[in-house]
């Protein structure tokens, strides 16, 4: 079994479709997963305007410290029940009372988000997080994807529509063998 590490933003609807395929392919056996945090407002921050670094979201930092306080398994059911409020039910996620209800949807305890923002660790080490994936990987947005630990990572796939069962395993196929290929660079289509 691949372990596989996604860089994610919560306010990314591509990156929310391919967790989605990236939990079929989980359960399916395929895959570990690994969550990770990327910071699309510090890609997109103007450097001439703000010489600081773009501070991390509260959504951003909940998911960090649900992850440090109880693992990899209350990070994914948090970015679902995130998903869920943002994407199913077009609620803003950078509502501090809708991360509240989402932590409570995942099981997660009611003050982690009194508690990600009152510690100022949990904003550095998003940041912190962000910055290893644009060093190691030279990422540049979300989905982000590496596998098993390879000095090689890549933004996609891009989906659409989120397969299940064996169109999900085929697509894990060939996307895995894209992340093994130090030489492959790009592949695109018309939107």
């Amino acid at each position: 079994m691949s372990r596989l590490t996604i860089y994610i933003d919560p306010g990314c609807p591509w990156a929310w479709r391919t967790s989605l395929w990236a939990r079929e392919i989980e359960r399916l056996g395929a895959v570990q997963l690994d969550w990770k945090l990327f910071s699309l407002a510090e890609v997109n921050r103007d450097p001439e305007i703000v010489m600081d670094p773009a501070p991390a979201s509260v959504a951003h930092r909940t998911l960090l410290l649900a992850r440090r306080e109880f693992g990899q398994k209350a990070f994914d059911k948090l970015y679902l029940a995130l998903g869920h409020a943002r994407w199913d039910n077009r609620g803003d996620i950078r509502d501090p009372a809708v991360i509240a209800a989402a932590c409570t949807e995942a099981g997660l305890p009611g003050d982690l988000v009194e508690r990600a923002l009152a510690d100022e660790s949990t904003n550095e080490e998003v940041l912190a997080e962000h910055l290893e994936s644009v060093e190691r990987y030279r990422a540049f947005g979300v989905p982000w994807l590496v596998a098993d630990d390879s000095p090689i990572g890549f933004y996609g796939p891009v989906i659409s529509e989120v397969p299940s069962g064996d169109a999900a395993l085929t697509l894990w196929e060939h996307t895995s063998w894209f992340l093994t290929q130090p030489a492959f660079f790009e592949i695109k289509r018309p939107h």
